[in-house]
C-alpha cells in the first residue's frame, strides 16, 4: 500500500513539473513573458573559459555554451539603479525631449525640442545580429551609432565582438568598443588587453570604460573605494597615452555619485538611466560641453530591433555632442 501511494506521489510530481515546463515554454513562445528583460538590477551570463582569453575568430553560439562547468568566468551585463527601470522606446523618447514637460533630475522642467541621435550597444547577449537588416531599418529615428563590447577583465574577449566590428566596419555606422572592468584584475593588464583586441582608428568613437559591480548579487565593489579610483585612474592613463585620447567613462547615476563624482571631472560620461528623467550631469544642449558632463543617456535596455534577437540597450546622443565622441575630433 505504501509502494502504490509513492508511486502516485512520483507521477503526480512528474506531472506538475512537465506541465509547468510546458507553461513556461508557451509563455516564452508567445512573448506573455520576457524571461530575457532587465529588471533593473544586475543582469549576468557566465561564459565557460578553459583557456584564459578565447580565440574570436569564429562566432560563438552562446546558446549551446555549458555554464556548469568548473572553469568560468563572467560576462556582465549592465548594472542601472532599479528606480530607475522604465521601458522608453526611442520614439517616446523622442516625444519627450521635444515636448515641454521634459524634467530634469530635481524635479524642474528644463529643457525641450533637443535633438540628436540614437544608437545602440552589443555584446555576446544579442547572439548572432542580422546587420544586414539593423542598418536599412525604416524607421524616423535611424540607428547612428554602435558601441559593441570588446573585452572584460585581463583576459576575456567577447565570443561576437569580432564577427560584430568586421560587420560594421563598411557601414555608414559610427562604432567604437567598450572594455568591462574587472575590479580583481591589474588595471595595465586590462588596459593592455583591450588595447591589445581593438585596433582602433580615427574613424571610432572614442574607447569607453564600463566601469560598475562585477558580480552577481553583490551591493558595492570588492576593493575600497579609493582604490576603486586609483586603480581606474590608472587604466585611463594607459589608455591616454597610447591612444592620445580621453576614454568616455560608461556607469549609472548612484555609482557615480558614490564613487566617481569629483574624481574624474576631465572625462565626459555616457550615463545609464531607464527613465523619462534625463540622467545627472546629462549636458542636453552645448551651453556647457565642458566635462564632467554626461553627453550619452542610454535610457533603455528594452529596446526592439529587427535583426537583433531579444532586447537591446538604447542610447541617446545630443548632436552638439556628436563630434565629441570621435576620435578624430580630438
Amino acid at each position: 500500500m505504501r509502494i502504490k501511494n509513492v508511486y502516485k506521489f512520483s507521477i503526480l510530481i512528474f506531472t506538475l513539473g512537465f506541465l509547468a515546463l510546458l507553461a513556461v515554454s508557451l509563455l516564452k513562445l508567445f512573448g506573455i513573458f520576457d524571461f530575457n528583460a532587465n529588471t533593473g538590477g544586475v543582469h549576468y551570463h557566465l561564459y565557460t573559459s578553459d583557456s584564459g582569453a578565447q580565440s574570436i575568430s569564429k562566432p560563438v553560439d552562446v546558446t549551446q555554451l555549458d555554464f556548469h562547468t568548473s572553469n568560468h568566468s563572467f560576462f556582465m551585463g549592465h548594472s542601472v539603479d532599479s528606480v530607475d527601470a522604465q521601458f522608453i522606446s526611442r520614439e517616446e523618447h523622442a516625444k519627450i525631449i521635444a515636448s515641454d514637460d521634459t524634467i530634469d533630475t530635481t524635479g524642474t522642467k528644463s529643457f525641450h525640442n533637443i535633438k540628436g541621435y540614437y544608437g545602440i550597444d552589443v555584446s555576446h547577449w544579442q547572439q548572432k545580429i542580422n546587420w544586414s537588416q539593423v542598418v536599412t531599418e525604416k524607421t524616423d529615428y535611424p540607428i547612428k551609432f554602435v558601441i559593441i563590447k570588446a573585452t572584460q577583465g585581463k583576459k576575456e574577449v567577447d565570443p561576437y565582438f569580432t564577427y560584430n566590428w568586421l560587420s560594421l566596419a563598411h557601414t555608414n555606422k559610427l562604432i567604437g568598443a567598450y572594455h568591462f572592468y574587472k575590479y580583481s584584475d591589474d588595471p595595465v593588464e586590462q588596459a593592455t588587453h583591450f588595447l591589445n583586441t581593438v585596433s582602433f582608428s580615427d574613424r571610432n568613437i572614442l574607447p569607453v570604460l564600463d566601469i560598475e559591480l562585477d558580480c552577481s548579487g553583490c551591493k558595492k565593489p570588492e576593493i575600497p573605494k579609493a582604490d576603486v579610483v586609483k586603480n581606474m585612474k590608472i587604466f585611463l592613463d594607459y589608455i591616454e597615452k597610447r591612444l592620445n585620447v580621453k576614454p568616455i567613462i560608461y556607469t549609472y547615476e548612484s555609482f557615480y555619485k558614490e564613487y566617481l563624482e569629483g574624481e574624474f571631472d576631465d572625462y565626459y560620461f555616457w550615463m545609464a538611466k531607464y527613465s523619462s528623467r534625463m540622467p545627472v550631469i546629462f549636458a542636453p544642449d552645448s551651453l556647457n560641453t565642458a566635462p564632467p558632463s554626461a553627453i550619452m543617456w542610454q535610457f533603455t535596455s528594452s529596446e526592439k530591433i529587427d535583426g537583433i534577437v531579444g532586447h537591446v540597450d538604447m542610447s541617446f546622443l545630443p548632436d552638439y555632442a556628436l563630434k565629441l565622441i570621435n576620435i578624430k575630433e580630438e
